[in-house]
């Protein structure tokens, strides 16, 4: 079995799974390319009415996927004959979701689907020009992990340019790129920003990518109709409205919770200041007591 068993949090508007998922949209037939245990392809089927077949390297979660997909492949999508599974144009979408970096050669896959694809392919790639990588170089380190930006099974890095001129390439045309956005130290890196001058700091963050942890595209064929880039650029536009009202409602909450918490600690300082002020008043009381017939005097 292998290491990639995730939860999917639909809820969860800045995550890399929730943004795929919705960039797929609803009851499709979709190839999955690299479905692992079929953790994606199980909400795909049972929240958005979808039609999933899967490719997938690992026998073990080969196994389990077919729990969720109506046919799974078992192999290296690099080396299958595709012709002997599929029909010409069989998929709506084809999802390579945090697969390509871990292959030989990514222009190679994405041909390669390129005849099966009706409408558009769906890619989550990590960013390699992420600030954490960037620091780490800057002390001359570029140390593999388990997984993350720099996976030890990566083998192929991007940045949103150069995957944008893959696609290119490859005879696509990226009609929207989604950002899942992470600050350096909560990466699996680690990293202690702190221990870097503040004009490198300041020159990191200027750069328009360094926070950018992952992308998402959603990618037609430079073939296709312009209605359906139009359709798509209006769910888009759609999308990213409700994504909003949702990040709205959220920093509402924060506020809220935040200013709750202040009122709370107020309170408490205040009870705490009224408890100090009567522990002064029995004590005071209590010298007033002791020293009456000195006083008197």
């Amino acid at each position: 079995m292998s290491k990639y068993e995730f939860t999917v949090d639909l809820d969860n508007w800045r995550s890399t799974h929730t943004k795929v998922i919705k960039s797929v949209g609803e009851n499709k037939t979709i190839l999955e390319v690299g479905c692992a245990s079929g953790y994606m392809s199980k909400v795909l089927k049972e929240k958005f009415g979808a039609t999933v077949y899967g490719i997938e390297l690992d026998p073990e979660d080969a196994e389990r996927a077919k729990g969720f997909c109506k046919e799974v492949v078992t192999g290296n999508i690099e080396e299958l004959d595709l012709a002997e599974h599929f029909e010409a144009n069989q998929f709506d979408v084809v999802l390579f979701a945090d697969v390509l970096e871990h292959l030989n050669d990514p222009e190679k896959a994405i041909k390669k689907v390129k005849p099966y694809v009706k409408e558009s392919i769906v890619v989550s790639i990590p960013n390699i020009s992420h600030a954490s990588i960037i620091y780490e170089l800057f002390e001359g380190k570029f140390d593999y992990t388990d997984l993350g930006l720099l996976d030890c099974t990566h083998k192929t890095f991007f940045t949103k340019e150069s995957f944008t001129e893959l696609l290119h390439k490859c005879g696509f045309k990226a009609v929207s790129v989604d950002t899942v956005f992470i600050e350096p130290e909560n990466t699996e890196k680690h990293t202690n920003v702190s221990q870097f001058p503040d004009e490198v700091v300041q020159y990191v963050d200027s750069l328009p990518e360094s926070k950018a942890y992952q992308y998402v595209f959603k990618a037609y064929k430079t073939d296709s109709s312009d209605d359906i880039v139009v359709a798509e650029l209006q769910d888009r536009i759609a999308a990213l409205q409700e994504q909003l009202e949702t990040e709205r409602a959220c920093a509402f909450e924060d506020a809220k919770s935040s200013f709750t918490g202040k009122i709370e600690e107020l309170q408490s300082n205040l009870e705490s200041r009224d408890q100090s002020l009567d522990w002064y008043k029995v004590k005071f009381k209590e010298i007033l007591q002791q020293n009456q017939e000195l006083l008197r005097r």
